[in-house]
């Protein structure tokens, strides 16, 4: 937080909202909020439902909502897309699942 303090200091901006790393944040600091809106698929915080943010004016929050995590695992097997029963897994545990490592394939089982 203190870098992104720094960054922000002498911007005036009161809120500052960032994505991209699937984990929701709501922080509040002196004269800065910050907030990661999470992710709506594939969460890393172990929490499976999907995760946006609400701003309205100065307000701002984190909700969640339920959804079929089961069925867009199935139909994530199906798509045919590269690494879907790894991304799969990921979807399922609801939080980051390093690849599975296999013989010969540095990067894993992908």
């Amino acid at each position: 937080m203190k870098k992104c303090r720094r960054l922000t200091l002498n911007s005036g901006v009161p809120l500052v909202v960032y994505g991209h790393i699937h984990v929701p944040l709501l922080r509040r600091l002196p004269g800065l909020t910050v907030v990661n809106a999470g992710s709506v698929s594939q969460s890393y915080d172990g929490d499976r439902r999907a995760a946006y943010a609400v701003i309205d004016g100065a307000n701002v929050t984190i909700r969640r909502v339920e959804y079929d995590v089961r069925s867009e695992a199935k139909e994530l097997l199906r798509s045919g897309l590269p690494h879907a029963e790894w991304l799969s897994q990921i979807l399922l545990a609801g939080k980051y699942c390093p690849p599975e490592r296999s013989e010969g394939h540095e990067g894993g089982k992908l």
